[in-house]
Order: C-alpha cells, then structure tokens, then sequence
C-alpha cells in the first residue's frame, strides 16, 4: 500500500464492492516516543486516529486506538451494535528501524480482530502486539504502520436507516372499521375542526395520549377544537393519538413532512419518539429512492434538523459531499453565516 497520495487515490478505486460486500483498507504511520518521559506511566503509550469510511449514502466515522499491547476500532455509529455485529476487521503492522521507512525490521500478519460486545469494540488478539511492544522496549525502531481493514455489507451503504426499523408504529390494520382501536371513528364526542375538514376524536384518548390536549381540558368545555392545521396531517396524528398505529402516505411530498412535524409539535403526543421515529424512516427510504439535484438536496435539508433526524441528515450531508462539494462551497462561502 502506497502513502502517496496520488498512488492512494488510485488505490481507493480498487475498493469496491464484492459478493455483497466492500473493503476499507486504512494505513496509520506513528513515531515511536524516543524517551521514556514522552510514555505514560510504565512506558505505556497510546495513539489515537479518526477515519471515515464513505461509499453511496453512509459516512461512517471510525475511531483507532494503538496501545503496547492492543489496537482497538470501535465505530460512531448511533446503533453501533447491530453496526459492528454485521462488520469484519482486519489488523496488520509493520515495524521499520529508521523514521524514512526504508528499513524494514517486522512486518505482522493479517489478523481479524475479535469483537467485544461488551466494549462495542474489535480488538486485536492477545499477544498480537508483543513484537511491537518489545521492540519499542529495546528502543529497536522509529515507526510503526498500522493497516485496518474493515468490510461490511453494502446493503449500509445504500439503506444504513435500516436499523431505525425496530420500534415503528404498527401500520393501519387492513380492515379498520373492525379494529376496537378505531372505534372512535364512529362513536366520538369530540371533533377537531381544520380549514378543510374534521376529524373525530374521543375525550380520554386525547387526554391520556396528548399533552397539549391534557392543558386544553383543563381550561375549555367545549366539544370541538378549531385548528390551523390542514386535515391531510391531523386524520394521521389523531388515530396515532387513539391507537399507536401511523403510515405516512405512500406518495408524500416535503410539503406534507414539513406540516405533519408542525402538528405533532401542536399536539405534543405522550408518545412522541416511536411517532418521529417512523417519520423518521419513511423520509429516509424516501430519499434513497429519490434522485436529487442540489437544489433538491437543499429543500431536504431543513426537515432533516427537526427532531433530531441525524440517519436523513448524515445521508443527505454525504451526498453533497461527494456529489456537490465545490457547489456547496461556491454557494454557501465559509465566512457567510447562512440560516436553514
């Protein structure tokens, strides 16, 4: 492996995906601490690096730790355990004697790294660092080269939301008009009134499902509440509100996001994360099936800040990344403060 960055560049085109999977090869170069008042207590010493491994939508951030006796690589990923369960790591070194690199005096096997569930992290096994520790010992080199090879499946690099999956809201029930959760729908004593329809609701189920609602009891009698809020946003927050059920339309627009989030911040749901959490989702896979320009990826922007949406919002900042850098740049300049 070059340390060119040129030869490196052309390197990084070898890096595709195969069978399903694709390889990150990461080189890190350390001088060896030429006193012993540079280590830590009894010698030891520890280096740290930060990475990225970018392909298609998934920019994910990587952290590599080389003590004397350990090389560690645990990952930033928010669901890091489902992440890392489903990855593979690789770890090599070289030693050389002289701080040019040209004198090679070991060169390690490729070993996997085993991962610690407990830790959420790969270590390299025991004893795999005991040249370089003795050699760093005996004063013998100037330079150590670490490689990390990590491989994952591709299917993170084209849909890393899919951990988001577990804790939706179940979907509408095929036949609803059976289901006891939508029985509100016919026996109501509430109405939410918006400027092109209504909705029907129950008292108590607002009551115990919506804090906003909760405060409104206290100080209204009435049986009806006027809202702002079009019926398009209100129908789905309303049976969310009576029966933990939610689906965003199949066909929606970010128009339509932008409202449902205003309203549920109106309604201020007891339940309010797994209710974002689907959202959360369904604009994600929207945006993967989507082919966005930068004007397109701009409209995006905003929403993917509401609500803590950080799955949308790495995704949609990896692709201007990699798509879009210099335009980002040229537009937005770094000494002008923009607002989203």
């Amino acid at each position: 492996m070059s340390f060119y960055f040129d030869e490196r560049i052309d390197e990084e085109k070898l890096e595709k995906p195969l069978n399903g999977k694709i390889t990150f090869i990461r080189p890190f170069i350390f001088a060896i601490p030429s006193t012993n008042e540079e280590d830590g207590e009894d010698g030891f010493h520890m280096f740290a690096r930060s990475f990225r491994t970018t392909h298609n939508v998934l920019s994910e951030g990587w952290h590599m730790h080389l003590t004397d006796n350990v090389v560690e690589i645990d990952s930033s990923y928010r669901e890091e355990r489902v992440f890392l369960r489903n990855c593979e790591c690789f770890v090599s070194y070289d030693l050389f004697y002289d701080n040019a690199m040209r004198f090679l005096f070991h060169s390690s096997n490729r070993v996997p790294a085993v991962f610690f569930p407990e830790d959420v992290n790969f270590q390299t096994p025991d004893g795999f660092m005991t040249k370089f520790r003795d050699a760093k010992e005996e004063r013998r080199i100037k330079k150590i080269v670490v490689y990390v090879e990590i491989i994952f499946p591709t299917e993170y690099c084209y849909r890393p939301f899919k951990d988001l999956s577990s804790q939706l809201c179940d979907e509408y029930p095929p036949n609803m008009e059976d289901d006891f959760r939508f029985a509100f729908l016919k026996q109501s004593d509430y109405t939410i009134k918006c400027p092109d329809g209504e909705m029907p609701a129950i008292k108590w189920g607002l009551n115990v499902s919506s804090a906003f609602m909760k405060n409104h009891f206290k100080d209204s009698k009435s049986n009806v509440l006027i809202v702002e809020h079009r019926i398009d946003v209100i129908q789905p927050i309303i049976r969310y509100l009576h029966s933990l059920t939610f689906e965003m339309p199949k066909s929606f627009t970010l128009d339509f996001a932008q409202r449902l989030l205003n309203a549920i911040e109106y309604f201020k749901p007891v339940n309010e994360k797994q209710l974002t959490r689907s959202i959360h989702y369904a604009l994600c896979k929207k945006f993967v099936e989507e082919t966005c320009d930068f004007n397109h990826l701009l409209r995006w922007l905003p929403i993917s800040f509401r609500l803590n949406f950080s799955g949308l919002e790495n995704m949609i900042c990896t692709t201007i990344a990699q798509k879009y850098y210099f335009k980002w740049h040229q537009t937005f300049p770094e000494n002008v403060s923009i607002f989203l």
